[in-house]
């Protein structure tokens, strides 16, 4: 069976059905992709919190000891009260305590004590004039606001020849009430607070900036290696930030290679876009390829429709087209099947009255009448002699009363075959006529072929047909039957 129409059929849908599921999985991995990172978002975020936590929580702890401190240690109180100039024990326990101070706080990079009265600065290590000191210039801007909150990102410098460490200082004044007793001042390393970040969170996968009140990064000027971050590392796209209140700095956190995610981000959405709008092609190819394929069906409805009689079209309107197609074509097939069987019995019932015309000799025929008749009848154009047979039913009321009408019939339709093969055996056309319940005529002639003339042997004298049909049909019915023949010369 020719497949053509199936295969095109296939060709033009699958592409369509193929590019539908292949949208639906992308779109299942977008999704996931968006649960994921919406995910990394809020883990980025809580981490962010954490650590601008962990800042405020030290750096405030911090601010509290020392506050403490210059409140209740009598030796910080009685070295801001006087000259410690000539003082050196006294010197050396306020040392002592700047130095525990430091060890017990990793965070701190420095701490000194100023006498502003004195312009001395005492560190944990010795004492400076403040004016050869070379932190002075932060001292003095501070000595007008000295319980500031702690400040931007500096470099602190003990001497004038060292090269400077990135700190954050908090200065407080000794005296609370009074402004002009001395500060004490605490430093903080950027390197320390780096260190306490890095140990919350992986460096390769995560990058925490901190920006101070200005907007400069406090790891800036760092020089390690394992710094938390650039100032330009923080340009991702999982990026969020947390805001101080204590300090008003703020910490932003970015995902370690967010510039490839959100490369990949963009492009996704690209291609999501894009898939969008070959779903919608795929949904309009799927619909201009229905509607032509529909159009043969259509026609077709159409043609039937308008061969259809007005009183099967209520009928059939809410069928659906193939419905209406099958449910036509089978009533054309039965239709045609009794025309056939109409023009059957028709042409029948025209070579019985023929061949009844035959032998009553009612009709005369010329050469072209007969011509077209005989081709009309299945008949031979030329013939020689002709023969005509008569079959008769003997003790035709014995039959008639031990036989059904059917069953009539039924020996009628056998009675036939046998003699139409047996004519066919000897090369006979026969042409049978029952012409009344008890008698059948046939009218036999031999089929002539080239090169032979008439008749011969036993056709000619009706030996072989008639007595041959007589013993079959007597064996058949088991009844005695009786045949003759009668012979003419036809043209």
């Amino acid at each position: 069976m020719n497949r053509n129409w199936f295969t095109r059929m296939l060709m033009l849908y699958i592409p369509a059905f193929l590019i539908v599921p292949a949208f639906l999985f992308f779109v299942f991995f977008q999704s996931l992709s968006e649960s994921n990172r919406k995910d990394a978002e809020r883990s980025n975020a809580y981490v962010t919190q954490q650590a601008m936590l962990m800042i405020d929580t030290s750096l405030s702890s911090l601010d509290q000891k020392i506050s403490l401190e210059m409140l209740r240690n009598r030796k910080v109180i009685s070295f801001f009260s006087r000259s410690t100039e000539k003082d050196l024990p006294l010197q050396v326990d306020v040392m002592n305590l700047l130095r525990d101070l430091k060890m017990t706080n990793p965070l701190i990079h420095s701490i000194y004590m100023v006498q502003a009265d004195h312009n001395q600065v005492l560190n944990e290590s010795t004492s400076y004039s403040l004016d050869q000191y070379a932190d002075n210039a932060f001292i003095r801007s501070k000595l007008e606001a000295p319980n500031s909150h702690w400040s931007d990102t500096r470099l602190y410098k003990e001497l004038p020849s060292d090269k400077g460490v990135p700190v954050v200082s908090l200065t407080r004044s000794v005296s609370i009430f009074s402004k002009h007793h001395g500060l004490i001042v605490v430093n903080v390393s950027a390197d320390a607070l780096q260190g306490m970040l890095l140990q919350m969170h992986d460096p390769s996968s995560r990058i925490l900036s901190l920006y101070d009140t200005q907007g400069n990064s406090v790891f800036d000027m760092a020089k390690s290696e394992t710094s938390v971050s650039r100032s330009g590392a923080s340009n991702g796209a999982l990026q969020s930030e947390a805001n101080s209140d204590y300090t008003g700095w703020r910490i932003v956190s970015s995902v370690q290679g967010a510039d490839t995610f959100n490369f990949i981000i963009s492009l996704s959405n690209i291609w999501f876009i894009a898939g969008l709008l070959l779903c919608a092609v795929s949904v309009a190819w799927i619909v201009y390829v229905t509607l032509q394929n529909y159009r043969p069906i259509q026609h077709l409805v159409n043609q039937l429709q308008q061969l259809s009689s007005k009183e099967d079209a209520p009928e059939e309107i809410h069928k659906n087209e193939f419905t209406f197609i099958n449910s036509k074509l089978q009533n054309m097939i039965d239709q045609n099947a009794r025309f056939q069987l109409q023009f059957e019995e028709d042409l029948k019932a025209q070579q019985n009255f023929f061949v009844y015309e035959l032998l009553e000799g009612t009709r005369s025929f010329d050469l072209k009448e007969w011509e077209k008749e005989s081709a009309k009848h299945g008949l031979p154009v030329l013939f020689g002699k002709q023969l005509v047979f008569v079959l008769e039913v003997d003790h035709r009321s014995e039959w008639s009363a031990n036989y059904g009408q059917m069953q009539h019939g039924t020996q009628q339709k056998a009675i036939e075959t046998i003699i139409l093969e047996a004519a066919s055996d000897h090369a006979c056309e026969v042409k049978l006529l029952w012409v009344s319940l008890h008698q059948l005529a046939w009218h036999s002639g031999h089929i002539a072929r080239s090169g032979e003339a008439g008749i011969r042997g036993p056709l000619l004298r009706g030996r072989m047909p008639a007595p041959i049909c007589r013993c079959l049909i007597v064996h058949l019915i088991r009844r005695p039957r009786g045949a003759g023949r009668a012979s003419g010369q036809s043209a």
